[in-house]
């Protein structure tokens, strides 16, 4: 019985490892990005939603939806997503006129909340409106 030299599997284990370890496979997970949505033009929208509880304390750093439609809004379908700042608001600067749907979950102090309304905005148009999250 004739004994290889382990000099000469040496190559060959090399070479298998060498495979091995090149077969990885890298996979990246991207999430997928709101669409741009915005108006550069002169006819562009700014709508501000300011959020408070039904006890008056604002609600920051709570994230407002913002959709096409009613249905849009319950299945997540958003046009954009905004938080609200230290001051309970929400900017959504460079809409398209149009009816917009939008809704802010919140948890505070007080407990969860929940508030929704739709809206109209109009070209050239600065609006302003309140959500209360009960």
């Amino acid at each position: 019985m004739k004994r290889f030299p382990i000099l000469c599997c040496l190559p060959v284990c090399l070479a298998v490892l060498f495979l091995i370890s090149g077969c990885r496979k890298t996979i990246e997970i991207t999430k997928k990005q709101l669409p741009p949505w915005e108006d550069h033009t002169a006819d562009s929208v700014t709508f501000r939603v300011y959020v408070q509880t039904n006890l008056g304390i604002l609600v920051y750093g709570q994230y407002v939806n913002l959709a096409l439609s009613k249905d849009s809004l319950n299945r997540s379908i958003l046009v954009r997503i905004s938080m609200t700042n230290g001051a309970g608001v929400a900017r959504f600067p460079q809409l398209y006129p149009g009816t917009y749907y939008f809704n802010c979950f919140s948890a505070t102090s007080t407990g969860f909340g929940y508030g929704w309304a739709k809206t109209s905005l109009f070209p050239q148009q600065i609006k302003d409106t309140l959500l209360i999250v009960q």
